[in-house]
């Protein structure tokens, strides 16, 4: 994704594509990580649309510790091992929730496979603090900004379509995309 620099340069060139919004990196970003996030989740009971929701709260971690300068990326596979991580975490806690403590003994032991292990526990509690966050940040973001980045980030359209949808021209929709990320930025801080 990425030309292969120093450590230092490399971080320094993933945190200002992710402040500045630099669509095709974060686009290309989302696409090529999604296919493993998609492959474990439905190997572990979970839909494609279960990947899609988990892998979106995991994007959105990455993007909010990455434009803050909270990560440390060496190279492109990093960024892929933390997303994979995020969304592993989520969706393990999702496993945990009380829709899976319903179904049968035997449907659960089945799970036995995505049991984490002490030494990712910690890390999905940190995670799954942090989604809560960006979640209920995303839930007072206004209409239009929800609209705006599901379908940017969720359906993957492009900024022409998303300003087509909402009546706008590409680069409008593109700064309301923007002014969007910006507020949901702001609300996980408060």
């Amino acid at each position: 994704m990425l030309e292969m620099t120093s450590p230092q340069s490399f971080n320094s060139i993933i945190e200002t594509a992710f402040r500045t919004n630099n669509e095709s990196y974060i686009q290309r970003c989302y696409n090529e990580n999604f296919v493993k996030v998609k492959a474990y989740v439905l190997r572990n009971n979970g839909s494609e649309q279960d990947a899609k929701d988990v892998y979106q709260e995991a994007f959105l971690v990455l993007w909010d510790k990455t434009s803050k300068g909270d990560t440390q990326f060496e190279s492109d596979s990093q960024v892929s091992a933390f997303l994979y991580i995020v969304a592993k975490n989520k969706w393990l806690d999702q496993l945990g929730s009380a829709r899976v403590r319903k179904k049968s003994d035997l449907e659960v032991m089945s799970l036995g496979s995505v049991i984490p292990e002490e030494s990712e526990i910690d890390e999905e509690s940190q995670y799954t603090e942090k989604l809560n966050q960006l979640k209920l940040a995303f839930s007072k973001l206004g209409d239009n900004c929800k609209k705006i980045l599901s379908m940017f980030y969720y359906e993957k359209k492009s900024m022409l379509d998303i300003g087509s949808h909402m009546n706008l021209d590409s680069a409008s929709a593109r700064n309301q995309k923007y002014r969007c990320m910006k507020k949901l930025k702001e609300l996980t801080k408060k």
